[in-house]
C-alpha cells in the first residue's frame, strides 16, 4: 500500500493550545505565496481597524513592516510603514541559510516586534527565504518571540486557485511545526471571494480541503467587492483603501459630491451612487469579517462602531 501522502497529512495535524494574553505584543505575520490574492487588503484593513481603535480608545498604534522586494503596502500606506525591509539582502550579505549576517538582516524586524504590537506583511513567492530565516540558529527567531513576550498570529490569505491553496497548505503546516511547541502562536486563513466561490477549490485541490479540518487553523471569509470605484482605482494601484473612502463617504447622500465624481470618472450619476454603496457595503462586511483576528478589547470597540451603522447595510 503507497504511503506516500501519510507525511503531508501528519504534518497538518494536531491541537493548538497558545492563546494571546493581553499583556503579550501581538504580531500579525501576514503571509501569500500567489501575488494578487488580497494580502495587501487584508494588511491594510487591519492597521485600519487598528488605528480606528486608537483614535476611539487610546493606546498605542502598531508598528507596521514590509518585508518584499516590491512592497506594495509601502506603495498604498505611505510612511504609515515603520520599516520596509526588502526580502532580497545587498550584496554584502552573505546570502548562506545559516550565515549570522543574514539573521541578522532579517531580524532587523523583530526590534519592532518588541516594543508593541506590529504587522508584518510579506512578498509573493518568499516563503523559501522567510522560512530559512526562521530555521537559521536551530529556531532562534521562534525562541526570541516565546522569550519576549510575542505572540505569532499568522495569518495566510488565498483566492479560489489551486496554487494558492497549495502554497497556504505548506506554509502554515512549517509555521505549526516551529511554533506549536512554544504555544505563542495561532493560526488564520482568510479566503478572499474577490474572484469568486471557493467551491470548485474543494473538489479539486486535497491541500485545501486538509486545510478546512485542521483544529488548530482559524478560517475567516472575505467578501467580494464588486464596486465599480475598486476596479477604477484600486486594481490600478492609484489609491488606498482609505483615500477611497475619503473620496467616497457621503457621496450618497450628497448630489453635488455625485455629480462630481460622475465628471471626474466619466460615469453616470446612478453607476456613481450604486458605486459608493457597494463599496461601504464591502468595507462594513470585510470589517466585520476580520473581527476574528483582532485583540479581543478592539474587536469589541470596532464592533459596536459596526453595529451602529448596520441599519445602512441591512437587507431590504
Amino acid at each position: 500500500m503507497s504511503t506516500a501522502k501519510k507525511p503531508q497529512a501528519q504534518l497538518l495535524t494536531g491541537t493548538h493550545r497558545g492563546t494571546a494574553p493581553a499583556t503579550d505584543h501581538l504580531t500579525y505575520f501576514l503571509l501569500g505565496e500567489k501575488g494578487s490574492s488580497g494580502k495587501t487588503v487584508v494588511s491594510e484593513l487591519v492597521a485600519l481597524l487598528s488605528d480606528q481603535y486608537v483614535a476611539q480608545a487610546g493606546g498605542t498604534e502598531m508598528n507596521v513592516v514590509t518585508v518584499d522586494d516590491q512592497p506594495r503596502l509601502r506603495h498604498v500606506l505611505g510612511d504609515r510603514v515603520a520599516l520596509a525591509l526588502p526580502l532580497t539582502p545587498p550584496d554584502n550579505v552573505s546570502d548562506d541559510d545559516e550565515s549570522e549576517d543574514l539573521r541578522t538582516y532579517y531580524e532587523q524586524v523583530f526590534e519592532f516586534q518588541k516594543g508593541r504590537d506590529c504587522l508584518i506583511d510579506t512578498g509573493s513567492n518568499s516563503s523559501k527565504r522567510i522560512f530559512s530565516w526562521f530555521r537559521g540558529a536551530r529556531g532562534a527567531y521562534a525562541r526570541m518571540t516565546k522569550e519576549e513576550g510575542v505572540h505569532m498570529r499568522y495569518v495566510v490569505v488565498i483566492d479560489n486557485d489551486a496554487e494558492a491553496a497549495n502554497g497556504a497548505a505548506d506554509m502554515l503546516a512549517a509555521a505549526y511545526r516551529m511554533w506549536s511547541k512554544l504555544g505563542n502562536a495561532d493560526f488564520f486563513l482568510v479566503r478572499n471571494a474577490h474572484k469568486g466561490s471557493f467551491k470548485g477549490l474543494e473538489a479539486s485541490c486535497e491541500k485545501y480541503r486538509l486545510m478546512l479540518e485542521l483544529p488548530w487553523l482559524k478560517i475567516v471569509d472575505l467578501p467580494r467587492n464588486k464596486s465599480i470605484f475598486w476596479d477604477m482605482w484600486r486594481n490600478k494601484g492609484e489609491r488606498s483603501i482609505i483615500d477611497m473612502f475619503a473620496a467616497l463617504d457621503g457621496a450618497d447622500e450628497d448630489k453635488m459630491r455625485r455629480e462630481a465624481l460622475a465628471t471626474e470618472t466619466g460615469l453616470s450619476t446612478g453607476k456613481v451612487n450604486h458605486g459608493v454603496y457597494d463599496f461601504m457595503l464591502w468595507l462594513h462586511e470585510s470589517q466585520k469579517a476580520l473581527l476574528p483576528l483582532l485583540r479581543p478589547e478592539v474587536a469589541q470597540g470596532i464592533k459596536a462602531r459596526l453595529d451602529e451603522d448596520s441599519d445602512l447595510y441591512a437587507a431590504d
